[in-house]
């Protein structure tokens, strides 16, 4: 546009020279047909103004880090004019790590241009890529079409949309070893429908009686009745009371938010699929906010929420879960975060041990490997690297 202008700007300084030194009636036309051009050409534009329509499409809402997904800008040009020029202001914005700071991430402006025909629907095509886990906005901040000399820019009223995509952390397959802990959540009154443990308060199912099983646990009046012995099984305890605390530090670099989210899916993820329940908690709005996982899909439901969550300084979810305390007395507290404040960190979870009845405390981090490296000894700390996390050694 601006080169359009400068051209313009020449030819209206070459025939007011063409005036001055010439005196005839050609020159008089040329200065008065130049001086109108812009007139008529704003005149032709005006109405696309509001007969111009544009609509901000995203193919799908969800999506894995890297993979392209196209989205559409759809123009409908009502008038009976062409429009030389649509042009489009987007901006790309991750929400994880939004904070009092601004964002985490970097915010991606950039421009699109598309011409129109009169009485025509044009849609324009584009690829989004995430390389970071977390809630893409994809905004379009406006919408201005220009006339056909390309000197003015007008803008179309109403054209300022957002679209939501959610980047979903690469989540690893982890085997996961569980055993039944005597210190589990009381009264949970969920158990595994996939296998059998040692709970006598359930029966998980009755069968026959093999070499090796416990005679205490067979059941003599089926037996006696069946004319074979018969055996019960108990039921395994779903809930090993487990609590995840996501809280990123107020510092927190993307690739360590990122790094933190894949930690947390693919733990909860390696649970999920073994049918042991356990819970969430991050800050939102202003409110501890606490939901329980039993399966994939409530690890979905939680993940859409958790790829927005905000940095604060003063780690408030921690603090809140001091003054509230865990989901039950007798968790098993898993704190997924970054460095940052480690020393109110420590103090929060070494209150919510001795104070709170968290029966355990994990650090899970995403960071160098010294920052929580004063821990204090009741605190597990376990870092959130690229290589594998030992379950079994972490749970038990």
């Amino acid at each position: 546009m601006a080169r359009r202008r400068i051209l313009y700007g020449l030819a209206l300084a070459g025939s007011l020279l063409f005036f001055i030194f010439y005196r005839g009636y050609l020159s008089h036309l040329v200065l008065f047909v130049v001086l109108l051009l812009p007139v008529f050409s704003l005149l032709a534009a005006l109405p696309s103004c509001f007969l111009v329509r544009v609509r901000l499409e995203l193919a799908k809402t969800a999506a894995g880090k890297g993979e392209p997904v196209p989205f559409f800008l759809h123009i409908q040009n009502r008038s009976v004019l062409p429009c030389p020029a649509v042009r489009f202001w987007l901006e790309c914005r991750n929400l994880l790590g939004a904070g009092e700071k601004g964002d985490a991430f970097e915010k991606l402006p950039f421009r699109l241009a598309v011409e129109t025909g009169p009485r025509s629907e044009t849609a324009l095509r584009q690829t989004l890529t995430g390389n970071w886990c977390g809630k893409t906005e994809l905004t379009l901040k406006k919408v201005r079409v220009t006339d056909v000399l390309g000197i003015f820019s007008l803008p179309v009223r109403g054209s300022r949309q957002q679209a939501e995509l959610n980047v979903l952390p690469a989540i690893q397959l982890l085997a996961v070893h569980l055993e039944q802990d005597t210190g589990m959540a009381e009264d949970s009154g969920k158990y595994s429908p996939y296998r059998p443990g040692d709970d006598p308060g359930e029966v998980f199912q009755i069968r026959e009686f093999r070499e090796g099983d416990n005679l205490r646990r067979i059941h003599w009046k089926l037996s006696r009745r069946m004319g074979q012995l018969m055996v019960r099984d108990f039921s395994l305890p779903a809930d090993h009371g487990l609590c995840f605390l996501l809280e990123p530090g107020a510092d927190a670099q993307p690739q360590e938010l990122d790094r933190m989210l894949e930690g947390f899916a693919s733990l909860s993820s390696a649970l999920a699929q073994e049918g042991c329940v356990h819970h969430v908690g991050w800050m939102e709005e202003s409110v501890l906010h606490w939901e329980e996982v039993e399966d994939l899909e409530d690890l979905g439901a939680v993940l859409a929420r958790a790829l927005a969550l905000r940095r604060f300084a003063g780690r408030p979810a921690l603090s809140r879960c001091m003054e509230e305390g865990p989901v039950r007395t007798g968790s098993h507290l898993l704190y997924c975060t970054t460095p940052g404040d480690q020393d109110s960190a420590f103090a929060g979870l070494e209150m919510l041990k001795r104070e709170k009845g968290c029966r355990r405390v994990t650090i899970l981090f995403a960071g160098p490997e010294d920052a929580f490296s004063k821990a204090p000894a009741f605190c597990r700390v376990m870092p959130l690297g690229e290589g594998s996390i030992d379950l079994e050694e972490l749970l038990l």
